[in-house]
């Protein structure tokens, strides 16, 4: 079984990776955006919404193969874990060809749906060819991903993510510099997937050397438990997706592209904080697959517990975050211009905080394969975001949309989520919420009313005032943080921060 050393040490790599993709993207989309323009920032934002719908049609099973990989490794069945991979390999060609043959009618419905200045048709076209290109080759390649995650090697991962991360970045930047605008960042996303895609394939047979990707390997029992349990997988994909790109996708098409430009920009800061969330609780889905695979429930619930103790006080740590520093950080990283964007960030926060405290016991049911419920709870958020969002955004706009979206997923990623967790764990609802959500919210509070003191006497006035007061809060959560540690969790994680960059599995 994994120690609990290598799980901080895997935390502790997720969170470089996600450092590094916040830093990186708030640094270069205030630049894509003044060097592209408005409009043409928002195609970009909308291209990569509409083609990541067409990440639908592996049916779950770049999800699945992960699962499964870990399921087996934890049983020590070897031809399982080849099996899986060789099926679900093959899998995945087939979607990699239906991208390609759609890509013409897709183009014939961007252009249809979506209002492309004349002088751009041209570099859109050639846009989307490359992003579809992407996509389809994104398909085989990342399965690889899932071999890394299964085998618990985020060293591995995050140490190629970041690399390729800094590259991307630097590439997107030195296309638009000279002027290639959306077909450069097009072709450099696609070589930095090709490039990224490769290097973990060669770390996958570097970490199992066993590793055998054959035709022989392909089998109709691996193909029915890969789409079996890839299947819920793809309705979960499908409603997060819908609930997420959806939105932009009506926004582009009734209030213009401009607008999608700020809706964006919240969005991202609550992406940035649903990674941070995730990369610290995705190393727990192997370990409690394994745990699964051994029988073990006791120390399942004693997971979701734990581990959901120390992600609400993550969660409400930011949401303390947002609420004082929201605005101003909204005004001196894009500008005033922009600053409609931190009231879209605090509600669509609010209605975060809860979901996102839950992602240890989504990890659970995923990795207990109970994931079947939560498809059908996120398919009734969908559904009620349908029905109430577009006539309350009618009438109320952006702000009303948003307002609904927060709230639904309060109720259904939030409060329905922590109750059939508890159910199916074994963990009574009570003793959940006085173990793990109280404390949680105890200690998050204190920094939090700290923060919103001083900003309100001292409010803050340019960049060293915004990073003093980061570095200050970063501080009082810390401190706020080591009751919930302890001193044995204390000394596990000054140890394993020593060990970050050596040590052995």
């Amino acid at each position: 079984m994994i120690s609990k050393k290598h799980v901080a040490r895997n935390m502790l790599w997720n969170g470089l990776g996600m450092v590094c993709y916040a830093v990186v993207g708030f640094l270069i989309s205030p630049y894509l955006l003044y060097q592209l323009g408005d409009e043409v920032y928002g195609l970009w934002i909308v291209i990569g919404s509409l083609t990541s719908y067409f990440g639908l049609l592996d049916l779950g099973i770049r999800g699945s193969v992960g699962r499964y990989v870990a399921f087996h490794r934890a049983a020590h069945d070897r031809q399982g874990i080849n099996s899986s991979i060789s099926t679900a390999l093959a899998c995945t060609l087939v979607p990699a060809t239906i991208v390609i043959l759609f890509a013409l009618p897709v183009q014939y419905f961007f252009f249809r749906f979506f209002s492309v200045p004349p002088g751009e048709v041209v570099q859109v076209r050639l846009a989307l060819w490359l992003i579809i290109v992407n996509l389809a080759l994104s398909f085989p390649l990342s399965l690889f991903d899932g071999l890394l995650w299964a085998g618990q090697r985020f060293d591995l991962i995050n140490a190629i993510e970041i690399v390729f991360t800094i590259l991307r970045a630097g590439t997107s930047y030195y296309v638009v510099r000279v002027g290639y605008g959306l077909p450069g960042l097009s072709m450099a996303t696609l070589t930095i997937t090709i490039l990224s895609g490769v290097a973990k394939a060669i770390a996958a047979y570097w970490d199992d050397p066993e590793l055998q990707i054959r035709w022989s390997n392909v089998n109709r029992a691996s193909a029915r438990s890969l789409l079996g349990y890839g299947s819920v997988n793809l309705v979960i994909t499908i409603t997060r997706l819908s609930r997420i790109q959806a939105i932009t996708l009506v926004i582009g098409s009734m209030m213009g592209s401009a607008t999608v430009a700020i809706y964006s920009f919240a969005r991202r800061l609550i992406d940035y904080w649903e990674s941070a969330i995730v990369s610290a609780t995705g190393v727990l889905t192997p370990l409690a697959t394994a745990i699964h695979s051994q029988g073990h429930g006791d120390r399942q619930q004693v997971l979701m517990v734990e581990g959901g103790k120390y992600t609400a006080a993550t969660s409400f740590f930011f949401l303390g975050f947002f609420l004082s520093l929201g605005r101003p950080l909204i005004l001196l990283w894009i500008g005033p211009k922009f600053l409609f964007a931190a009231d879209l960030l605090i509600i669509l926060a609010l209605g975060e905080v809860l979901p996102l405290s839950q992602s240890v016991t989504g990890n659970i049911l995923l990795a207990m394969a109970r994931h079947r419920r939560i498809a059908v709870t996120m398919m009734f958020e969908l559904l009620t975001i349908i029905a109430l969002g577009l006539p309350v955004g009618i009438q109320y706009g952006l702000t009303g949309f948003c307002i609904v979206v927060a709230s639904t997923g309060l109720v259904f990623r939030g409060l329905v989520i922590l109750y059939y967790g508890c159910r199916i764990v074994g963990v009574p609802v009570i003793h959940y919420l006085r173990s793990a959500l109280l404390p949680a919210i105890l200690v998050a509070s204190i920094p939090a009313l700290i923060l919103k003191g001083a900003t309100t006497l001292h409010p803050v006035l340019n960049f060293s005032w915004f990073l003093a007061y980061c570095v200050f809060y970063s501080v009082l959560c810390a401190i706020a943080y080591l009751p919930l540690l302890g001193i044995e969790g204390v000394k596990s994680l000054i140890l394993s921060a020593k060990r970050l960059l050596g040590g052995s599995r």
